[in-house]
């Protein structure tokens, strides 16, 4: 429907349907805007025993498969996330252990260590938001 009663299914079809953007970045961007759309699905979710917990159930027994193919796809989004989340904090301390070449002049020292605080920057930011994402998924 069209009322609040379609809100959460909707947003179940906008989470599996912007997996299929043609955009260059959609990879990265689809992460954001579940993220966003979870977070309104969780809200919407825990209000009291609502028109959406009925809206979801006729969801399921009308389109099974629409169901699975949402929660398929929240699977796969936990496991990349954390995965994602995990190799960024591998990363991080690898960058926070680079001591540098024996050797090393301060110049070449100074421009290492400036570029490894930018990648570690980077890396904190993009960890942290898919360490976030996999907790948020964790807790639906």
């Amino acid at each position: 429907g069209c009322g609040r009663e379609g809100l959460v299914p909707a947003l179940m079809a906008f989470f599996v349907e912007i997996e299929l953007t043609g955009a260059d970045d959609a990879f990265y961007t689809k992460f954001n805007h579940r993220f966003h759309a979870l977070t309104l699905m969780d809200y919407l979710w825990e209000a009291p025993r609502t028109v959406h917990h009925a809206a979801v159930q006729g969801l399921f027994e009308t389109q099974p498969r629409a169901v699975v193919q949402f929660f398929n796809m929240l699977l796969n989004d936990l496991v990349h996330a954390l995965s994602a989340g995990l190799e960024g904090l591998e990363a991080a301390h690898a960058i926070e252990a680079d001591g540098g070449e024996p050797g090393e002049g301060a110049i070449r020292a100074f421009i290492r260590q400036q570029e490894n605080a930018a990648r570690l920057r980077d890396l904190e930011r993009h960890s942290g938001f898919m360490n976030e994402y996999g907790v948020g998924l964790l807790s639906l």
